[in-house]
């Protein structure tokens, strides 16, 4: 996301994220499961609602997030 975007986009939880395609969107959860695989990260959220995948990759969110990113345990809070 963009800076400042994080504040205009729309908050939802996972199982209602289908209305949304094509929109930014943001969830809360915890951390269920995360792959790293080069510069790309596959990090599935779960929150009371359901599961989704999320893929990050580091071209695009800069080292210093990837790297934060990177250093999350299992169960983590994520917004």
């Amino acid at each position: 996301m963009e800076k400042g975007a994080i504040n205009e986009a729309l908050e939802c939880k996972i199982s209602e994220l289908e209305k949304f395609i094509g929109r930014r969107v943001r969830i809360r959860g915890w951390l269920y499961v995360k792959n790293t695989v080069g510069k790309i990260s596959f990090l599935r959220i779960r929150d009371s609602s359901g599961i989704v995948q999320v893929v990050v990759k580091k071209d695009k969110v800069g080292e210093e997030i990837f790297e934060k990113m990177d250093k999350l345990k299992r169960e983590s809070s994520l917004i």
